[in-house]
């Protein structure tokens, strides 16, 4: 059976989750408003996070954040363009951590990330990465601790070793205490909107 968290759990969590949140919301309706009616260009995100009980009980948090693709990101974007160095296929790997201060553009790395709670200590777990739309780019990771956590946050990275790899996104979950046997689905996509 899954028991579903909706907007009320959103809305109890810490202050400072709760505000990332609702700010997190209008951002992705304003530029999605924006983007349709003047035609500019956006990147919007979306983080939703499962988590499964080591009994089989399975708890569904749906879209837990809608923030904030970093500065870093962008730039990656721009060098990409401009050689042939940076490579967009190497965004595999997502990184949980228990920092819980809100997002900002200017992050380049969790605000503290697990290590050695890692199946394999201080490698990200690998992700699924598919296209459900020509405009998305998702990314689906397990993460199942060999000890326990509260993770409060995730991030798709472009390498696998802790403490490195250009950071994509950071989205705060609301806080998901996990134990060894506990697993937690991320499900992060990220859409582009286009000036048309």
């Amino acid at each position: 059976m899954t028991k579903h968290y909706g907007l009320i759990w959103k809305l109890t969590r810490r202050p400072s989750y709760v505000l990332s949140y609702i700010r997190g919301w209008i951002q992705t309706a304003l530029a999605q408003a924006t983007a349709n009616t003047v035609g500019i260009v956006a990147a919007t995100s979306t983080l939703e996070v499962v988590v499964t009980r080591k009994d089989g009980a399975i708890e569904d948090y749906g879209i837990t954040s809608r923030r904030v693709v970093t500065d870093d990101f962008v730039a990656f974007i721009v060098d990409a363009l401009d050689t042939a160095q940076a490579t967009f296929d190497d965004f595999d790997y997502m990184g949980y951590g228990s920092g819980s201060a809100a997002e900002g553009a200017g992050d380049t790395a969790l605000g503290t990330e697990f290590t050695t709670q890692y199946a394999s200590d201080n490698v990200r777990p690998t992700g699924t990465v598919s296209q459900p739309a020509a405009n998305q780019f998702r990314l689906v990771t397990t993460f199942s601790p060999d000890a326990s956590v509260t993770v409060q946050e995730a991030a798709p990275f472009s390498q696998a070793a802790v403490a490195g790899g250009i950071m994509m996104d950071r989205s705060l979950t609301g806080g998901q205490a996990l134990v060894s046997g506990d697993s937690l689905q991320s499900t992060y996509t990220c859409t582009f909107s286009s000036g048309g």
